[in-house]
């Protein structure tokens, strides 16, 4: 199967964009031993925003289903945890090959983190015409 589901709830639809707040649970719901092991707090409620398809309406409340293909949630995720990872990391290890203080290499690190984070924001358009997210009612 190449695309991942969820089933959520429609918080807020306005004219283009709807937001649906799921709720997400890792493995450990099933899990016989799941009362006594820490790991088993891993769920967690998501609010997503995808844009609302053509001639389909949603209101508040309404129970949908939430779908990205296998290939752009891969893509969120490098750009979003493993490229700032990445920047930081070299900007880290450049800042120390250039014999700077730690503290102000980790500032450095940190703050071309922010510059990429900036960038990914500023370009967030054209990321998410990337990134489909599709919602088709229950």
């Amino acid at each position: 199967m190449n695309i991942i589901e969820h089933e959520g709830t429609v918080v807020e639809a306005d004219g283009q964009h709807v937001k649906v707040e799921v709720l997400t649970q890792s493995a450990c719901a099933e899990c016989h031993a799941r009362g006594k092991c820490v790991s088993s707090l891993d769920s967690a409620v998501k609010i997503i925003e995808a844009v609302r398809p053509k001639g389909i309406s949603f209101a508040c409340g309404d129970r949908v289903k939430v779908s990205i293909s296998k290939n752009s949630a891969v893509l969120a995720i490098v750009m979003c945890y493993v490229l700032p990872f990445v920047v930081c990391l070299a900007a880290l290890v450049a800042a120390t090959v250039c014999q700077l203080p730690e503290n102000v290499a980790a500032l450095i690190s940190l703050g071309c983190v922010v510059i990429y984070l900036v960038i990914l924001f500023i370009f967030r358009g054209r990321i998410s015409q990337k990134i489909d997210i599709k919602i088709n009612s229950l």
